[in-house]
């Protein structure tokens, strides 16, 4: 049974955290590969993506400018490389490494061997696949000049793999969300620990509250989110308002937060906004989940936008919008902003 050293465990740690706090893609793949650098080491490292047409792209490359002169071998005969089909072909995936499928005068034989691992000095590469839900494909590789990657580089490979996969679906989600909240949604997890804040939400917040935490709520807001999810981790789906928004007034501004549930259990979507009265949604007789869906209608937010911001199919919010239309008795979109704008006014 392979074990890791002390070092090696902390060495771990430290790469995951740096990958979990990425906030792209390349940011992802450069901390990936900063990680297998240090914990498992090697002359070359390449970090791709892989397209369901059978192409890919380098997100991250490790070779410097010596890689220019082979690139054109590599998108040429990419698919001959026995890890590369393993990524693309297996049904489950994990760590690999050419001496698991070619002993070395068949992968001598190679035309990616022969075109780009030889002049490089390659002679063995592993690494591993990752495969977020949604998203292309995505692998790591590291090369060596001799065949000498050991069980424990493998292990530590396949440890990465769920930490990277989970990195690149967050970030993918991060860009989901700033997408249809216009870059303003803040992405909260257990204890109000902040999992994503954008730079607007950062300034925004920043002109209420003095101390404002990257990592953290402003205790005012905490209070306020803790006890909205306590009541919609309560409240019954028949229960006609949704959670209270949190609002809050500084030297004549007002600013209003928005709270709903994201994709991933135990994480909420806060989307702050300064104005000068919330609009009124209370009292309609809708159910909690037709009332999120009314707020963003009148935000102007498209189906698509509405359904990536409370983690449900596009087809679910159609039916929430007819439901809203028949219980409001109106036809239209344009027919329910007038009418809630019509109560926003009356509640001033």
């Amino acid at each position: 049974m392979e074990t890791l050293t002390s070092r090696q465990i902390r060495w771990f740690s430290d790469g995951i955290h740096s990958i979990h706090r990425a906030e792209s893609r390349t940011e992802v793949a450069e901390a990936t590969m900063a990680a297998v650098e240090t914990i498992i080491g090697g002359e070359h490292g390449y970090f791709f993506e892989f397209f369901p047409d059978g192409g890919m792209q380098l997100l991250v490359q490790r070779t410097g400018s010596a890689l220019a002169a082979v690139l054109p071998a590599l998108a040429a005969f990419h698919r001959q490389h026995p890890g590369v089909r393993f990524c693309i072909e297996d049904p489950v995936g994990g760590s690999s490494q050419v001496s698991d499928f070619l002993g070395t005068a068949a992968w001598h034989r190679t035309d990616i061997y022969q075109e780009f691992c030889r002049p490089l000095g390659i002679e063995e590469n592993c690494g591993v696949d990752f495969r977020p839900t949604g998203l292309n494909k995505h692998a790591i590789v590291l090369n060596r000049g001799r065949r000498s990657f050991t069980g424990r580089d493998r292990l530590l490979f396949d440890l990465l793999r769920p930490h990277v996969t989970t990195a690149l679906e967050n970030v993918a989600r991060r860009e989901r969300i700033e997408a249809a909240t216009d870059g303003k949604g803040i992405l909260v997890g257990p204890e109000g620990r902040v999992l994503w804040m954008p730079e607007s939400a950062r300034r925004l917040l920043e002109g209420f509250f003095p101390e404002v935490s990257e990592r953290r709520l402003p205790g005012e807001m905490l209070r306020w989110l803790r006890r909205q999810t306590e009541h919609w981790a309560t409240a019954d789906e028949s229960a006609a308002a949704p959670p209270r928004p949190f609002h809050f007034i500084r030297a004549g501004h007002h600013l209003t937060v928005h709270c709903t549930a994201a994709r991933q259990p135990g994480t909420w979507l806060l989307l702050p906004e300064e104005q000068g009265t919330p609009l009124h949604l209370h009292g309609l007789g809708l159910t909690r989940r037709q009332t999120e869906v009314l707020a963003w209608l009148v935000e102007g937010k498209a189906n698509s936008e509405i359904a990536i911001i409370l983690g449900m199919g596009a087809e679910t919010v159609k039916t929430h919008i007819k439901q809203i239309y028949q219980r409001l008795g109106i036809e239209n979109r344009a027919a329910a902003i007038a009418l809630v704008h019509r109560r926003s006014h009356r509640g001033r």
